[in-house]
Parts: C-alpha cells; sequence; structure tokens
C-alpha cells in the first residue's frame, strides 16, 4: 500500500500552537441552555472590553459581511496590498473601492465620508503600524474605520480599542483562531462602542453559538501561560525562517513581520515557479502574484515548527541546484 507523502500547508495563517485543554464533550448535556454570560465575561476579561462592546460571530468573512452590509455608506477605501475577501465583500454589496498603496502612498488622499479598511499588522507582510495620527484624519473626515487585527495577538501592541470612548464610528475585528489554533471552530470578535454592538444584535440571528462551541471558546483561554510561550516560540521560528530565506540568495527582499508570516519577494524567478516548484516537494506556499500592489516576484510563507521549517529549507536547496 502506497503511503501519502505529508503536505506541509504553509498558506494558512493559524498558529500551529494551541493551547492546553481537556473536555470530554460526551458529557456535556445538549438539552441545557448554553453559558452565554459566562463566555461574555471570559472574553471580555481577556481582550479588555466591556462585554456590551462585542459580538461574537462565526468566521472572520461573515463578521465583515455583516457589518459591512448595514453600514450607511456605499463608498470604501483599503489600504493595500490587503487581503482580497474584503473586495470580494465589497463588490457583492455593490461599493465604490478605492485602493491605497500603503508601501509607497500611505498619505494619499481617502474618500470622505466613506468606509475605510486598515489591517494592523498589515496583511500579507505583518507590518505595525502606529495609528495615532491615521486615527485623527480619518476622524475629522467623517469616515467609518475598520481595523482588522486578527494578527494582533502575535504582537505585545495595543489595540484599537483604545480609540472607541472617543470614536463612535470604529469598528475592530480580532480573529480568535489565527492565534489560538485551528480546530475546526472559527470565531472572531466584532468590537465597537455599545450602541453600535447593539444596533448589529438586533439585526443579528439569536443563539449562533451551540453549547458545545461555548464550553470550548471558554476553556480556550484557561490556559494562562499559552500566550507567552507562543509568543516566544513564534519569535524563535519566525528568525529562523527568516534565515533561511536570505540564505537561500533566492529573495530579493524579506520583509520585517510582527505576524505569524513573513512577506518575500523573489529575484530572478516568478512566484508561481517557485509555490509550483515547492509544491512538488509537498510544500504549499502562497503565491501572491494576483494581489493589488504586488507583483509576479512575490509569496507569502507562513511560519510554522522547525521540523517543517528544515523540509522547506531542504527543498529550497533542491530548487537553487537545479536554476
Amino acid at each position: 500500500m502506497t503511503i501519502d507523502p505529508k503536505i506541509i500547508d504553509m498558506r494558512q495563517n493559524i498558529n500551529f500552537l494551541s493551547p492546553e485543554f481537556n473536555i470530554d464533550f460526551s458529557q456535556i448535556n445538549t438539552q441545557n441552555i448554553p453559558n452565554y454570560t459566562k463566555l461574555r465575561n471570559t472574553i471580555s476579561q481577556n481582550y479588555s472590553i466591556l462585554k456590551e462592546q462585542f459580538k461574537l460571530i462565526s468566521g472572520d468573512f461573515g463578521a465583515m459581511y455583516q457589518l459591512f452590509k448595514q453600514l450607511d455608506t456605499r463608498t470604501c477605501t483599503i489600504y493595500g496590498p490587503a487581503d482580497s475577501r474584503y473586495k470580494e465583500i465589497l463588490i457583492k454589496l455593490n461599493y465604490e473601492i478605492k485602493m491605497i498603496n500603503r508601501f509607497e502612498n500611505i498619505e494619499s488622499n481617502i474618500i470622505n465620508n466613506s468606509l475605510i479598511i486598515f489591517a494592523n499588522p498589515s496583511f500579507p507582510d505583518g507590518a505595525f503600524y502606529n495609528l495615532d495620527d491615521f486615527i485623527s484624519s480619518w476622524k475629522s473626515s467623517d469616515n467609518i474605520i475598520f481595523i482588522d487585527e486578527s494578527y494582533l495577538d502575535f504582537t505585545n501592541e495595543k489595540s484599537a480599542t483604545r480609540f472607541l470612548a472617543d470614536f463612535a464610528n470604529l469598528y475592530i475585528l480580532r480573529s480568535i483562531n489565527s492565534f489560538y489554533g485551528n480546530f475546526g471552530v472559527n470565531y472572531s470578535l466584532l468590537i465597537s462602542s455599545i450602541l453600535n454592538i447593539k444596533n448589529i444584535e438586533e439585526v443579528s440571528a439569536k443563539n449562533e453559538i451551540s453549547i458545545f462551541d461555548t464550553v470550548f471558546l471558554s476553556s480556550l483561554f484557561k490556559d494562562k501561560s499559552f500566550t507567552k510561550i507562543a509568543k516566544a516560540i513564534m519569535a524563535k521560528n519566525s528568525i529562523l525562517l527568516e534565515k533561511v530565506l536570505i540564505s537561500s540568495e533566492l529573495f530579493e527582499r524579506i520583509y520585517p513581520s510582527r505576524a505569524n508570516f513573513i512577506l518575500a519577494k523573489l529575484k530572478n524567478i516568478t512566484a508561481t515557479k517557485f509555490t509550483k516548484e515547492l509544491k512538488c516537494h509537498n510544500i504549499m506556499i502562497n503565491d501572491l502574484t494576483k494581489s493589488d500592489f504586488l507583483g509576479d516576484k512575490f509569496v507569502q510563507i507562513s511560519i510554522k515548527n522547525e521540523e517543517e521549517i528544515k523540509e522547506l529549507t531542504k527543498a529550497i536547496d533542491n530548487i537553487k541546484s537545479n536554476l
């Protein structure tokens, strides 16, 4: 019998580490009403927000679609390169979209009275921006601001939630599974003012969370040592991966990242060819050829465990020897 080789997927930007917990789901009484109050209190404490300032939503895509659909505006400015799903949702909702290249013209004029989308840390490069000056400018132009903080947990930086008290039109997205690992459970927090969240709740489906997910999510934050350990290991492996890419001499530039992935620009080989060569070694990475403001030389690689990075090293060495 032939055993399929292991596929190393370095496309998914989800933490390869996860908290320790022990749940016997067979002991959960499905007739009980889920304890949302306990879960909301746990999330409130973990993210230092009021329990009335967030809505727990299944999936980050669902959270964005639900918000963008009910906003009054139909114009949007996106700071790119960015997650392509923003545009996918906005196009479906008939938004007029303006893109700003934050690599070259981050201070470009924005559309007034519109939705502003900014990821921090950014995607696909993982840079962190001090948003104090940006917030002041956006606020003065009567805009609705959407800050995607899906990868903020990988840093020690402060959340934009500190601006909530002074900015009524601020919405923040926090991904739970990006940092806490992939268990087949994908939930995000949509954070805003108490009034905004109340308005969202009024048009949302009730009881979106099963009793199993309620128990699981409540247990997820109990491992108090996880955050510190995960950040330390991720930082070490990020350095390791960066060294591998630099030493290969295949890359023109490696972008410093604060998240769990690295953006890199190739020298003499296209991203499409490089990803195809890696696929022959059962390694998958992101080809960013079609991303805004990049080109045919950009790839993104998620940071994984040391063994998988070693396998990537072997594959790159083999590719280099055959160029």
